[in-house]
């Protein structure tokens, strides 16, 4: 059984959810669970672990964005210079997203005006939903980072699972 693309977004956006939920309700295992199970579900069902490693350098690499975006006053998880632990899981199911969601974008330019948009987005709805606010640098920061790391995302995605080497 393969999940569509829209299948993977469906699954991805109730990651996202559970992580809101879960950080707001002080069950902060509820968003990682819903990563964990996803990765094993694609796991088990394509026979692949590429998608271990994937989700694992995703995890790395997000916890490592989170947390400067943090430390440049992007966004304020805590009063730590750290960002939280179950942002990582998080940016795993990204990674599964990346790879099994967005397949079908094809050019350079789409993944640009997707993170550009997106991404502040992504951050916007977050805040509304937890009762915060972004100012204009938040919102105009996230999209600049999210015009690079988007394409990065996907691409990365690609060259890790399928050994594609060519941008598109």
């Amino acid at each position: 059984m393969h999940f569509s693309p829209i299948g993977h977004a469906f699954i991805y956006q109730l990651t996202w959810v559970a992580t809101l939920v879960g950080w707001q309700q002080a069950m902060v295992w509820l968003g990682p669970l819903c990563a964990m199970a996803h990765l094993l579900a694609v796991i088990w069902h394509r026979r692949d672990v590429r998608f271990l490693g994937l989700f694992i350098v995703f995890m790395g690499a997000g916890f490592g964005v989170e947390t400067m975006n943090q430390a440049v006053g992007l966004i304020r998880y805590s009063p730590d210079l750290w960002a939280p632990w179950w942002i990582a899981p998080l940016w795993g199911g990204f990674s599964l997203f990346c790879s099994l969601g967005l397949s079908w974008i094809r050019h350079l330019w789409v993944m640009v005006l997707a993170g550009l948009v997106g991404g502040p987005l992504t951050y916007l709805a977050a805040a509304g939903w937890l009762n915060q606010s972004l100012g204009v640098f938040q919102i105009i920061g996230f999209g600049l980072e999210w015009a690079i790391l988007f394409p990065i995302s996907i691409l990365t995605s690609r060259y890790i699972i399928q050994g594609k080497r060519s941008p598109l």
